[in-house]
């Protein structure tokens, strides 16, 4: 399911002309193209192909999230005090409001019924997804109003409403607005004093200009309640926190499902995915080879699972022969740990680090009343 949904985001973008753009189109479908070559790298060396394991920035879409309310009309958003940093234990926007009605394009309603909602956060960008709306928030200073033309930092994954055109439109709760020059798909809207958001919509659905403005005065900033987590890392020795999240609704909770810790002393970075689990058991995988280079042990009552140290690294390419690509990552996961597929990743240097992570790991299970918003301690 997760790869027919890229490939119709991918066919829509090559089938229609774009704006002229600076950067890619949307960081989730960056994200997931990435995690889908890992899955393919690990293929090609006979593992499991972490079935289990959904891109938590798509994956989410199929729960029931709803990030505003729908249909009794917008309230007006209010913006409030921000700094240049976001946090990415809480979301810093979500959608007040959206159309009860969809003003859906004739032969695309089902389409627009696969378009689910989630949402990304890290240190200056957040993006979140509620159907066929998006929302990119940029956190104050890291984009530059030059005359009717929105700047934002290079290393920052863009969306589709940069553009070197843009042209104005109605003050949103009292902030300039710009229109993407030629169409009204984007909007980029000046939130508080150097910080820019951008709204857009997919082509499911065909709004009027009036449509998007008011779903545009109905963003919330600041102040949004906190993630839950699904499990906690305790008493793991450095200065760890929560650099990047992923996020969707669950069971009535806010709940992060990917996300990144970094060690804050040695710059060191662990992703932390956790999808529910699809085997329902907890036992070590299997391989039907007789030389296979898949290991298990146990770590805290859960079946670990890993490739031998030596299928991680390739020999250097020779000249003008194709090799097959190198593995960026390494990973262990457990199928089955009290009712979630956990899976953590490093790059290749870090690969023994993995595992007193996963030591220092305790899962909370599936009930929401044992989450927590404190994902170490």
């Amino acid at each position: 399911m997760l790869e027919k949904s890229i490939e119709r985001f991918f066919r829509e973008i090559a089938d229609r002309e774009q704006p002229q753009s600076r950067v890619s189109i949307q960081q989730a479908l960056r994200d997931g193209r990435a995690r889908l070559r890992r899955r393919r790298r690990l293929r090609a060396i006979g593992t499991p192909a972490l079935a289990a394991v959904a891109v938590a920035a798509i994956a989410v879409s199929s729960l029931g999230l709803s990030a505003g309310s729908h249909g009794a009309g917008p309230k007006q958003g209010r913006a409030t005090a921000t700094g240049r940093y976001f946090s990415a234990l809480a979301p810093y926007a979500t959608f007040g409001w959206l159309p009860a009605r969809e003003p859906v394009v004739p032969g695309h309603k089902k389409e627009l019924a696969e378009l689910g909602t989630y949402g990304t956060i890290s240190w200056n960008l957040e993006d979140l997804s509620s159907g066929p709306w998006t929302l990119k928030v940029y956190a104050v200073g890291n984009c530059q109003q030059v005359g009717n033309q929105i700047q934002c930092a290079k290393n920052l994954e863009q969306d589709p409403c940069a553009s070197s055109r843009e042209v104005p439109a109605p003050a949103v709760n009292g902030h300039q607005a710009f229109w993407l020059a030629g169409r009204f798909h984007c909007l980029n809207v000046e939130y508080a004093p150097g910080g820019w958001a951008s709204l857009w919509y997919y082509d499911e659905i065909r709004p009027d200009k009036q449509l998007v403005l008011q779903v545009a005065s109905a963003i919330r900033f600041g102040g949004q309640r906190p993630l839950k987590f699904a499990a906690q890392v305790r008493n793991l020795p450095g200065k760890w926190r929560v650099v990047f999240a992923g996020f969707g609704v669950t069971r009535g909770a806010l709940l992060a499902s990917d996300y990144e810790i970094k060690d804050g002393a040695s710059a060191t970075g662990v992703e932390i995915d956790m999808t529910p689990a699809n085997a329902k058991h907890n036992r070590c995988e299997r391989v039907p080879t007789k030389r296979s280079a898949l290991l298990c042990r146990v770590i805290n009552g859960y079946y670990v699972n890993y490739l031998k140290p030596s299928k991680l690294t390739r020999p250097p390419c020779p000249p003008g022969k194709i090799c097959a690509t190198p593995v960026d990552f390494v990973h262990i996961w457990a199928s089955d740990a009290d009712g979630w597929n956990v899976d953590l990743m490093a790059g290749p240097r870090h690969f023994g680090l993995l595992f007193p992570v996963f030591e220092h790991l305790t899962v909370l299970g599936r009930n929401p009343a044992a989450w927590t918003t404190k994902p170490i301690s």
